[in-house]
């Protein structure tokens, strides 16, 4: 939801297959975007999305910032836990 509310977001979506391939066909992304724990060579849909015309971008890590950590805080605080 943080994301789709972003202005600069046009849509924010999921996939449950090994690879966002068949998803990246239908939506053709101008960027598709991956976290900086990728390297572009690892990311098994990069050439597609180039050869749609689109870019691929792997965001920078920001230390002791994570999704992961983000999502604990979150679980914590609706449990009414300390974090």
């Amino acid at each position: 939801l943080m994301l789709a509310a972003l202005e600069s977001v046009d849509a924010v979506t999921w996939f449950d297959e090994p690879t966002p391939e068949a998803l990246i066909r239908t939506i053709r992304p101008d960027i598709h975007a991956k976290g900086g724990d990728y390297r572009v060579e690892q990311i098994a849909e990069a050439q597609l999305v180039r050869e749609l015309g689109g870019e691929v971008v792997v965001l920078s890590l920001v230390e002791g910032r994570s999704t992961t950590w983000i999502l604990e805080r979150i679980r914590k605080r609706l449990l009414g836990q300390q974090g």
